[in-house]
């Protein structure tokens, strides 16, 4: 039966999308499908399909670029129902075999299980193998595929054609315009010309293929240079930008940290640049700092300051709890940026576990950046923390005495902040020092050191939460180190119906608890220097070398610090395997910081005081049904199309009539006529701007009220298939509310007539 995708949890994903920019499918370059292993609503706060859609379209300007999301449970059973693929474009609402190119993001370890489960849910064949040349290109990449051997088989054939390594920047363009050069070609010349010719492909059928993860040539070049499509949904005013790649830390645990090596910043005035272009591009007036620690950037005072003046709001994210002790001003620059919530990874319960986890952070840092935020209006703090089974009755201890030492500040605080503490399992992964030490596999080893925790946090008051439940823990953990054997319990899992981001089935549980205890010996026990871990062609001499050394020194409770060979600049520097350069600032009488707070506070102080203009808009009909944050994108966006010069007065517009004033519901796609709030840094400025003929702004509403309004018109257009008799359920509904109607014709209208008393 025909598919009602009005019905669907996800239907604005399905509506036309402007923003995509495509050509007519016939006229396509080369058709793209870019797919996600997770429902939008879970990756809409991510970046790789925005990152993966602007280099394709950079490559290819007239290529079709498609997106695809693994479906929500609702969705997926009204798509089965309709006799329609799981996998399948949104925009064109076409199958996998429509397309010529298939790019996929995996982003982390339980997602691999999506994969196989969408494609047997969508009647493709599982394995490159039993692909032919009908299929389109199936490439997976992502920031999990260095961990993702679980999908490759002991003989090299793999669920995807071929997976990418390392930075994309560049290479997946390159991608893109092979696939288009090569069209009509044998799969597997397109295949092997691609992986020859693309540093960071490995393609399916042999492990002894010697692969290189493809670098970014300069951290600038993460920045893009195309707009990406706006997608529906409550991010759609919010903008993400890198302002540095890798970690300089190298956490003994920390996959992304070593997966991304070596650290890299964007320099300042391609940061603010960049972010100009895309408030341009975008429409944002949100922007979040991406980083895996923000505040290890250099010039993260004159970041924060340039940004807050480009956009409404910006967010600040994850931050070394050292820097924040260790950098005078830093803290009050923050705290004068309007943040108010902490999120900061203290990782061990103690002084020896943090060692073993080179975390590089001692206690009295810690409490110093803790007795700060509690004497500076902090609202939130959320303390991130992993048990690592190796802790002894020191090690709590050692964390009791650290809780009871928190409470206390909080008692003395005048505003305490809610404390949150959040415990993971560690997850030993795959290319990190730690894929060396043993797994812990059995429930049971848990609940001791779970309990404890739990206890020391709720004794003393404060909110404890696990991240992960038991199955999903031993599932990831079985996924990171399993190897190439992992393949049929993937399968399985498919097959059960099993989706990482919903409750597993008892069967897809069972299957994860037999192989452990099929497997658990591997695991469980210490791998020596040569043991044969998954991908072994994206391990070399020098790697194996720096990684064994590493667990030796985490084993011995040896922490060197950040920089482990050599000063910036020097030769040992140049061939170090972690950071470029030492973040760790100097805590001597620079004040520079404390200068940049001053002017944050008195920036933050104006921002707040500025009051909105409101004015008369218009949306159209093809730019309707997407959402809030969607359309107040669009009015800027639209705006500084016309007006660029505008882009660095205009924080944001938002609709405060039809859809913001729930005036026609959140849900009704709605256009024409509309009120929106203007609030620019100059209101003056804004004359050039409203009333332009071929933009959206009509006229300045000076003393707008919305309580002032008397007369709405209204005119609703209802799809006769989805409506039939729209006129007689309208007015059974009005009686059914107690709204009694008069109904008169007039030709081929009806006329209701409503009386005073019902009008409310």
């Amino acid at each position: 039966m025909p598919l009602p995708y009005h019905a669907l949890r996800d239907f604005r994903l399905f509506l036309p999308n402007p923003t995509f920019g495509n050509p007519e499918w016939g006229a396509a370059s080369l058709r793209v499908l870019i797919v996600r292993l997770s429902p939008f609503a879970d990756v809409q706060r991510s970046t790789p399909h925005l990152f993966l859609a602007q280099e394709v379209r950079r490559g290819l300007p007239d290529a079709f670029i498609d997106m695809a999301f693994l479906p929500r449970d609702q969705d997926a059973r009204l798509l089965e129902q309709s006799g329609l693929p799981l996998l399948m474009g949104t925009q064109t609402r076409r199958p996998l075999a429509d397309f010529n190119l298939a790019l996929v993001s995996n982003s982390w370890l339980l997602e691999q299980v999506n994969l196989p489960f969408l494609l047997t849910r969508s009647g493709i064949p599982v394995w490159s193998s039993a692909r032919g040349g009908e299929w389109p290109l199936l490439i997976l990449g992502g920031s999990n595929a260095s961990a993702a051997h679980a999908l490759v088989s002991e003989t090299g054939d793999c669920m995807a054609d071929a997976i990418f390594f390392g930075e994309g920047e560049g290479r997946v363009q390159r991608i893109a315009q092979l696939c288009q050069e090569l069209a009509g070609a044998p799969k597997g010349e397109r295949v092997a010309r691609i992986a020859a010719e693309v540093t960071g492909v490995w393609p399916a059928g042999s492990l002894c293929f010697t692969v290189k993860k493809a670098r970014a040539e300069s951290a600038a070049d993460s920045l893009g240079q195309r707009p990406a499509p706006v997608l529906p949904g409550p991010e759609a005013s919010t903008a993400r930008l890198s302002i540095t790649l890798g970690c300089p830390c190298l956490c003994s645990f920390c996959f992304e940290g070593h997966d991304r090596a070596p650290f890299r910043e964007v320099p300042t005035t391609a940061v603010l640049r960049k972010a100009r272009e895309m408030k341009i591009a975008t429409g944002a007036d949100t922007l979040e700092i991406e980083s895996f620690n923000f505040n290890t950037h250099s010039g993260i005072a004159d970041l924060i300051l340039g940004l807050h003046r480009l956009f409404l709001r910006v967010n600040l994210m994850s931050q070394r709890v050292d820097i924040i002790a260790r950098t005078p001003g830093l803290l009050e620059l923050e705290i004068a940026a309007d943040k108010r919530g902490f999120t900061l990874g203290i990782e061990g319960i103690s002084g020896r576990c943090r060692r073993f986890l080179h975390k590089s952070l001692e206690e009295e840092e810690i409490r110093q950046a803790l007795e700060a935020m509690h004497s500076r209006g902090t609202r939130e703090i959320k303390l991130f923390y992993l048990l690592t089974g190796r802790e002894s009755p020191e090690d709590f201890d050692e964390f009791s005495g650290f809780v009871k030492w928190l409470k206390q500040v909080r008692l003395r605080a005048e505003a305490a902040p809610r404390i949150v503490f959040s415990f993971g399992m560690l997850v030993r992964m795959p290319f990190t020092p730690l894929r060396h030490d043993p797994a812990m596999l059995h429930e049971r080893a848990w609940r001791a050191p779970k309990g404890r925790v739990k206890s020391i946090c709720e004794t003393n008051g404060f909110e404890f939460r696990m991240a992960m439940d038991w199955p999903s823990y031993a599932a990831a953990q079985i996924l990171a180190l399993g190897g190439h054997s992992l393949h049929p319990l993937l399968e399985q899992l498919s097959r059960a119906g099993c989706v990482a981001d919903r409750r597993w089935p008892p069967e897809a549980r069972q299957a994860v608890t037999d192989w452990i205890e099929m497997h658990a010996h591997a695991l469980e026990s210490e791998k020596p220097f040569g043991y044969a871990f998954g991908f072994p062609f994206l391990d070399d001499e020098a790697s194996r070398s720096f990684l064994h050394a590493h667990y030796q020194k985490a084993k011995a409770g040896q922490d060197d610090g950040y920089c482990r060979r050599g000063s910036e600049g020097t030769e040992a520097c140049a061939v170090c395997m972690g950071c470029t350069r030492n973040p760790r600032r100097s805590t001597n009488r620079d004040d520079s910081m404390v200068r940049a707070a001053r002017q944050m506070e008195k920036l933050m102080k104006k921002k707040h005081r500025l009051k909105p203009l409101y004015a008369r808009a218009r949306l159209p009909r093809t730019d309707a049904g997407f959402g809030a944050q969607w359309i107040n994108s669009w009015f800027l966006r639209e705006l500084l199309a016309r007006h660029a010069d505008q882009a660095d007065n205009i924080l944001a517009v938002a609709e405060v009539f039809a859809g913001a004033g729930e005036i026609l519901g959140s849900e009704v796609p709605w256009f024409g006529a509309a009120i929106v709030a203007i609030t620019a840094w100059d209101a003056s400025r804004l004359a050039e701007v409203v009333g332009d003929p071929a933009g959206p702004l009509e006229t300045v509403l000076p003393h707008h009220d919305p309580g002032s309004i008397e007369t709405i018109h209204v005119r609703i257009e209802l799809p006769s298939p989805l409506f039939p008799q729209p006129a007689a359920r309208l007015a059974a509904f009005l009686r059914d509310a107690h709204a009694p109607v008069t109904v008169s014709r007039s030709g081929n209208a009806l006329r209701f007539t409503v009386p005073e008393k019902s009008l409310k």
